[in-house]
């Protein structure tokens, strides 16, 4: 039978830029038992077995339009995830291949690290410490995927485990925005921006369930905002705490009213963070969130922005890795001539002349 993947790969020429990094192949792929088999890296690392269920569209007439029907991770069916968006889509052959290497890239990336500092153990995390040497791990969720408030509190609890850093995700039922539940100081009930040991600040968007969610991100962007929640700890007391676009716990209005968190027609949810006395509100359907772990699991930042903006970022930044991590490789030798040819080459990407 022939390789669907390999055939996709010739099929798209030099309009496919392939993933840098990877070892696998479009020929690793075998067929057995009505299924294509590969093995790769996650981005985690560890080994992956994919099973992948390929077929004609258009079996009828026989036209050669592919698409992968099922798909299996060890074993477990999963949904092809866009990579950049993470958007749940219909995926072809080549869609497939060019994940599974995205990801096996990232692995291998993961594995290439000085062996010198891995581990958990107090020993090799003093080790760490003596050498100024601190572990740093990111995970992203686009909150569409989650049907309640309940599923999203368990994933960021699974992600949080290792770091002190509590969070509970409440369904926001109805957050008025009407100037008759303004508090007597005229604030009303403006987000703010949040820092231990300075006052804080108001800004000029409103936290409230009657808000545009595309507009509440467009109107964040023009005010150079970025909704997020930072937490630096010792141990499990904080050091330092701040947050943009965010409420203090301890002052919400009594007009929110939040719901149980097994809801799932509410359009807005509220992370909550008791240690922080902060809360920020985020529309589900439209947002991505990054957690970010630095400082052996005693800096932890969660940001929220607009999945369109993500996507894009995402994009980007794997347009620039796949044309120019060859150069940023430290385990390979560049010659004076694959300089010049890079610098060539970008030149003549921007039009200008060497």
């Amino acid at each position: 039978m022939k390789n669907p993947f390999a055939a996709a790969v010739d099929a798209a020429g030099d309009s496919y830029l392939p993933v840098y990094g990877s070892t696998v192949t479009p020929d690793d792929f075998t067929f057995a038992g009505g299924m294509w088999h590969v093995d790769a890296l996650g981005p985690d690392g560890r080994q992956r077995h994919y099973e992948l269920d390929v077929i004609d569209k258009n079996f009828v007439d026989g036209s050669g339009d592919l698409e992968v029907l099922r798909a299996f991770i060890n074993g477990t069916r999963v949904m092809f995830k866009d990579i950049h968006s993470l958007r749940e889509r219909p995926a072809s052959p080549l869609d497939w291949y060019d994940a599974i290497t995205y990801y096996d890239a990232k692995g291998l990336e993961l594995l290439r690290q000085d062996p010198r500092w891995a581990g958990e153990s107090v020993e090799t995390m003093m080790e760490r410490v003596k050498h100024n040497v601190v572990s740093i791990h990111q995970e992203v969720l686009r909150l569409g995927h989650f049907a309640t408030a309940a599923d999203l509190a368990a994933a960021l609890r699974e992600i949080l485990s290792a770091t002190p850093l509590k969070v509970e995700v409440r369904p926001v039922v109805s957050w008025p925005a009407d100037a008759e539940t303004a508090p007597a100081d005229g604030q009303g009930d403006f987000a703010q921006i949040i820092a231990t040991g300075e006052g804080d600040k108001f800004t000029l968007l409103r936290n409230s369930t009657d808000n545009n969610p595309l507009l509440w991100f467009e109107s964040m962007s023009e005010l150079r905002l970025t909704q997020h929640a930072f937490a630096s700890f010792d141990g499990t007391h904080v050091l330092h705490a701040q947050a943009a676009v965010a409420q203090r716990l301890s002052e919400l209005p009594d007009h929110v009213v939040f719901g149980d968190e097994s809801r799932t027609d509410d359009q807005w949810w509220a992370l909550c963070f008791p240690q922080l006395d902060v809360l920020i509100m985020i529309p589900k359907d439209t947002s991505a969130l990054t957690v970010t772990i630095d400082g052996d699991g005693q800096q932890i930042t969660v940001m929220s922005e607009f999945v369109g903006h993500f996507a894009r970022r995402r994009r980007l930044e794997d347009a620039h890795e796949r044309r120019w991590a060859w150069l940023a490789d430290d385990t390979r030798t560049h010659s004076e001539e694959d300089i010049r040819n890079a610098i060539a080459d970008a030149l003549n990407k921007i039009g200008a002349q060497q």
